[in-house]
């Protein structure tokens, strides 16, 4: 073999061989059959092509990960609080090792078809994650699903994940984690712990509203209201210049929002969406999932142009957009039907009159959510007049001390 280095050794004999390390001294030895491989599709011309990579085998030297090195490249590791002020650490200006729960990101000019050496991972799965207080992305962790196999977040905290276009990370909506894939999560506190399992969890979860966005082939970024409680996700992007949309709450940008069901936000409820174009272009919004019965009505208000989609009827708005364009370019404003297990209907329409079953606070409102009409019911079955209301679809919420009833009905 001359005076062929083992990496080179390695190559020549193609990816039935390896290296490992016995006594400090690196040899070259057939693999049989302990590997594991990741497909990477090439950037070729086109922006993007990033993914978020993990080692499925513990520790490892990027240098025994066939083809991983290869054609131009890209290897990152995330640092939260860097001393030169660059997130992102290139492997080829500083080396590292690709640790066990830890995520990078990756990319190749070519399509390669990386192959870790050794016996898949199989430790606890518990990661440890750092919050450095006044860093600029501080709790801000690049973790990675350790398992050589779908794995699971058993705390159900909310994570980023990358993009179907390799350009973006964005919130994920599901609790699953690919094998060999990265992900972001946050921490709230420095050295506390977050354990990836391969056991799913139970079926359940809040209910939430995703609004997607997309240009061309996939979902570029995403927004995410949560009816429930939970962990609002502040917004977290590889480029400050991407195109995003966002939910702005108190001076700060998130892309996961939680709605309550108290107070204003029991019946109706307005959010503000922002977006932000990095060119000029065609863009669609969309959703992907919706409250089903729980919401009675879903509008995307378009600022810009006045325009008002019902989203329960048209799931998806295309739209111009400049880099110009203000940010605060959308609102959603949706109705939630909170209690449904105590919300047989109500009332109901005969001759032009409303009858009521029932006493309380009796309020109606329009499909966008403002209150038209207050009245305090005494008599069960009130009936009153109706018909100096145009036709349309209501909302009809019934108070009566913690008893509170919701109906949509349509006036015709």
């Amino acid at each position: 073999v001359g005076n062929m280095t083992n990496v080179q050794l390695r190559n020549a004999l193609g990816d039935n061989w390896m290296i490992v390390t016995e006594d400090n001294v690196e040899k070259v030895v057939p693999t049989m059959g302990n590997v594991v491989t990741r497909v990477i599709a090439g950037y070729g011309e086109n922006e993007g092509g990033y993914v978020l990579l993990a080692s499925p085998v513990g520790t490892v030297n990027p240098v025994h990960v066939a083809h991983i090195l290869d054609n131009e490249y890209d290897l990152y590791a995330f640092d939260q609080n860097p001393s030169d002020g660059l997130q992102w650490r290139n492997y080829k200006a500083n080396a590292f090792n690709l640790e066990p729960g830890q995520g990078f990101l990756y990319a190749n000019s070519e399509d390669v078809t990386l192959i870790f050496p050794g016996t898949p991972y199989t430790g606890s799965g518990e990661v440890t994650l750092n919050m450095t207080d006044g860093a600029e992305w501080a709790g801000w962790n690049l973790v990675g699903n350790p398992f050589n196999e779908i794995a699971y977040i058993e705390d159900g905290r909310d994570f980023y994940t990358m993009n179907g276009e390799g350009s973006e990370i964005i919130a994920a909506t599901n609790s699953s984690i690919e094998a060999m894939e990265g992900l972001f999560v946050i921490a709230n506190t420095d050295g506390e712990t977050m354990t990836f399992t391969t056991t799913a969890p139970e079926a359940g979860g809040n209910d939430k509203l995703v609004l997607n966005l997309s240009q061309g082939r996939g979902v570029i970024d995403r927004a995410i209201v949560r009816f429930g409680e939970g962990h609002q996700l502040p917004k977290f992007q590889i480029r400050d210049n991407s195109t995003k949309v966002y939910i702005p709450q108190d001076g700060k940008d998130y892309a996961v929002v939680n709605t309550g069901r108290d107070g204003a936000c029991t019946v109706s409820t307005e959010i503000p969406v922002n977006f932000k174009a990095s060119e000029n272009g065609t863009y669609t919004l969309s959703v992907s999932e919706t409250l089903h019965s729980s919401l009675l009505t879903l509008h995307l208000i378009d600022n810009l142009t006045g325009t008002n989609i019902d989203l329960l009827t048209t799931p998806s708005y295309s739209f111009e957009a400049r880099t110009t364009d203000y940010a605060s370019r959308f609102k959603l404003v949706f109705v939630v039907n909170e209690d449904q297990d105590n919300n047989g209907n109500f009332a109901y329409i005969s001759n032009g009159n409303l009858i009521v079953n029932g006493e309380g606070t009796l309020q109606v409102f329009d499909v966008l959510g403002r209150q038209l009409f207050s009245k305090e019911l005494s008599v069960f079955r009130s009936p009153f007049s109706v018909s100096n209301f145009p036709a349309g679809v209501y909302v009809l919420r019934l108070t009566n001390g913690n008893d509170v009833k919701t109906q949509k009905i349509v006036i015709k």
